[in-house]
């Protein structure tokens, strides 16, 4: 996320109602909103939610990025509507948007 931030040259800053630190910025010309939850993991949806409504941005807007130990280290997976694989973050965010189908 800080490698995003960077790219967008966008800095988090706290946003209380969105539970989170938030940089905003473009990637082109696509305006990019980053968030990163202060919340416990198990209650990241609330922020993504409040951020979501915010935005006003569809669930198929959304982006998800999170750790995967199934993942080696400097890997990444793209898994568009895959299950929570036990991470009660991700679970948390798919019952908040009441939704599987976030990328």
């Amino acid at each position: 996320m800080d490698l995003l931030a960077k790219k967008i040259t966008a800095e988090f800053v706290e946003d209380k109602k969105l539970l989170g630190l938030v940089a905003t910025g473009k990637l082109g010309k696509v305006a990019v909103t980053l968030l990163k939850p202060t919340t416990y993991v198990n209650k990241s949806g609330e922020a993504v939610k409040a951020a979501k409504l915010k935005l006003k941005v569809k669930n198929d807007q959304v982006l998800i990025l999170h750790d995967d130990l199934d993942v080696p280290f400097g890997k990444v997976k793209y898994a568009p509507a895959s299950g929570a694989g036990g991470h009660k973050g991700i679970r948390s965010i798919q019952l908040q948007l009441k939704s599987e189908a976030i990328p």
